[in-house]
């Protein structure tokens, strides 16, 4: 007795009688299943298909450029602040000075030389300052004196009497643009001053 051929399955979303192919899916093992993201990643990388959202641009370079911009500035700042430190020390410096030399001008009515010895003294009281940017006046009861006759004379007349004390007085002026990495930033005209009066003993 011949045997009936069994009736094929059909798939119940077949087709014109097209049967979707039906079979086991195969586990990958530890080392696929490693190997696919990085596979991934790599086709990501190689230009096929750029990762980046479209409208987002690359900005790296924007930094050197605020940079390139910003960086004079800054700069500028700095050596601005620097100059103006040693500004402020000089203006200390010859403040100290000028009393200095007010003090040894008042001493000197007795002095032969006292225009002499109160230049030096000033100048001695500042050696980081340059004595040739320096210029001192001297005056005795408002009245300057430039040599030490002169100086000498006025002193003389200005010795104390009845317990009043005839002023004298030291100014002394410096350039206050010193120089900084060869480029001084404030002008010529930028005068430093200072003025100390004593009473002639």
């Amino acid at each position: 007795m011949r045997r009936a051929s069994p009736v094929p399955h059909r798939h119940p979303r077949a087709i014109g009688g097209l049967q979707p192919t039906i079979g086991l899916r195969r586990d990958r093992s530890p080392t696929e299943r490693l190997r696919w993201p990085i596979a991934q990643k790599a086709g990501r990388r190689s230009g096929l298909r750029s990762s980046r959202p479209q409208g987002v641009f690359d900005e790296s370079g924007n930094v050197a450029v605020e940079f390139a911009f910003l960086a004079p500035v800054f700069l500028l700042l700095i050596f601005a602040g620097l100059q103006l430190g040693l500004v402020l020390k000089n203006y200390v410096i010859l403040t100290n000075a000028v009393n200095v030399g007010a003090m040894q001008f008042s001493i000197s009515r007795s002095d032969t030389t006292p225009y002499t010895d109160t230049i030096n003294a000033l100048e001695a009281a500042a050696p980081s300052l340059t004595a040739a940017s320096l210029t001192i006046t001297l005056s005795v009861n408002g009245t300057a004196c430039t040599s030490d006759s002169a100086c000498s004379t006025a002193l003389s007349a200005a010795a104390p009497s009845g317990g009043t004390l005839t002023p004298a007085t030291v100014t002394a002026t410096y350039p206050c643009g010193t120089q900084f990495t060869s480029y001084s930033f404030l002008t010529s005209a930028c005068k430093l001053s200072s003025t100390m009066t004593g009473g002639v003993q």
